[in-house]
């Protein structure tokens, strides 16, 4: 589902209405939303020089005098149009979006100015959309007004209108869709100002069944609490790395006679910690495995390596006090083992 909202200022020129066409046939938009079209003659004689082809569908808010004016143009074989209400600001398109059959509503908007009028669209919009709860909602076009100062740069910012613009998305349960590129979407001729919302309009809104809006909270909290825990885990093998690395340093000091009491009792608390460190990561494999084990039954072996793993480390013998030196050295601590054994279990001659 493809669509452009563009604040075009007058499509009366042919380079631009070219430049719109261009945009729609490289996006493979199926609805084209205009706003400040500043034209009456859109609908049956400039809207197929805007789409591009013979195939569409043309709906359109006329200007007042050459202030204004909104156009709605789209493919019918994509929706099938069955209701149109327009207001002061607003032009609803209501059909059938025909690749799912679901019903929706597209709501092109061109905000006036004036934040008195502003407010009133925003209440006569919020009536419409609980008129109509049955269908799905996708709102778009130039709103005139920013939801917090940080869309602003070099312009006044107006807190009390932005209260009453995130009061009508809060109250109709819009959900405020994320659009990729630059930090704001128009600048002043001389670059001194810089909004969101203005020249190309980017701003969508869009309503979902219930469903689809707890499955989209529950996508965004579960993506939230993915990057969390990746950012702790990096800590943790960040911490750990760490601490191998010390103790390794305090193992070496030993090995050449060194050691002394307070650095055998720092290696014994950081080897309590890397303990801890390790045993917190084999209980999330655990819970992992507890989940994916439903979904891959005995596939799912990632789980039996951590505990095999687990277990090597536990039996491991890191190395030994020979003499009152530490010896790290497998071959060392191989050799000294048997020789300890071997004197345990050597039978005695009668």
């Amino acid at each position: 589902m493809n669509i452009v909202s563009l604040n075009c200022r007058g499509v009366g020129c042919e380079v631009k209405r070219d430049w719109i066409k261009n945009i729609r046939r490289d996006n493979k938009v199926f609805l084209l939303g205009l706003q400040e079209t500043k034209s009456v003659e859109i609908k049956g004689c400039l809207d197929r020089s805007i789409w591009g082809d013979s195939i569409f569908q043309c709906e359109v808010f006329d200007p007042v005098g050459l202030s204004g004016g909104i156009a709605t143009i789209w493919n019918p074989n994509q929706f099938k149009l069955s209701e149109v209400i327009s207001g002061n600001g607003y032009l609803l398109t209501k059909g059938e979006w025909i690749p799912s059959k679901t019903e929706y509503s597209f709501v092109n908007v061109y905000a006036p100015n004036d934040p008195g009028r502003r407010k009133l669209l925003w209440a006569e919009l919020e009536n419409t959309l609980n008129a109509h709860s049955n269908s799905r909602w996708v709102i778009f076009g130039d709103f005139n007004e920013v939801r917090s100062e940080c869309e602003r740069l070099g312009s006044s910012f107006c807190i009390s209108s932005a209260n009453h613009f995130n009061n009508f998305i809060s109250n109709t349960g819009l959900i405020d869709l994320q659009i990729g590129g630059r930090r704001f979407t128009y600048m002043s001729t001389d670059g001194g100002k810089h909004s969101w919302n203005f020249e190309p309009s980017i701003r969508f809104f869009a309503s979902l069944s219930p469903i689809s809006v707890i499955a989209g909270k529950l996508k965004n909290t579960k993506g939230k609490i993915k990057d969390w825990r990746k950012s702790k885990n990096v800590d943790a093998n960040m911490k750990r790395q760490d601490l191998i690395e010390k103790i390794n340093k305090i193992d070496l000091e030993a090995e050449c006679g060194v050691a002394n009491p307070n650095l055998m009792e720092l290696r014994k608390h950081l080897h309590k910690e890397l303990l801890e460190i390790e045993s917190k990561r084999i209980s999330d494999l655990k819970q992992k495995a507890r989940c994916k084990w439903a979904l891959e039954g005995d596939e799912n072996s990632g789980f039996f390596h951590g505990l095999v793993n687990k277990n090597l480390r536990s039996q491991r013998i890191p190395g030994i006090n020979i003499n009152g030196f530490w010896k790290s050295n497998p071959v060392e601590v191989k050799e000294e083992a048997i020789k300890h054994f071997s004197a345990k279990f050597k039978e005695s001659k009668p």
